[in-house]
């Protein structure tokens, strides 16, 4: 289906589907090499990696991995813990996403929106 907004074209996974081979197995690798052309790029929303097995195992067919993390509630360690599990030299990290940022919170740390900016300005411009 075809997001009438974005014009992204969206695969959903059915909640009936429990076959988890689907995800992981061969028929999987077979969709991925079928639309690799297709599109500028293929983005696998999965389940949390760290307690699910089946996301572990689809993201070693990944090229790059964004890792979303929310703020001051993921413990660093399960952070580390994961990037320990990405798949050596066969998935890339993209980067990480901070979700539930209390920007309350986060403007009590002195922090204004350019803050990162103005501390590296000599290095953009």
């Amino acid at each position: 289906m075809t997001d009438p907004r974005t014009g992204l074209a969206i695969l959903p996974l059915s909640a009936a589907q429990e076959d988890h081979a689907l995800l992981t197995g061969p028929a999987m690798d077979a969709l991925l090499a079928r639309a690799a052309p297709a599109f500028d790029a293929i983005i696998m929303d999965t389940a949390p990696v760290l307690p699910m097995a089946d996301a572990r195992l689809l993201l070693g067919k990944a090229d790059a991995a964004v890792i979303a993390t929310r703020w001051r509630h993921t413990p660093e360690a399960a952070i580390r813990s994961l990037l320990r599990l990405l798949p050596g030299g066969a998935v890339g990290l993209a980067g990480l996403i901070l979700t539930r940022v209390n920007v309350r919170k986060q403007a009590a740390f002195g922090l204004d929106e350019n803050a990162f900016y103005k501390a590296y300005k000599s290095y953009y411009a």
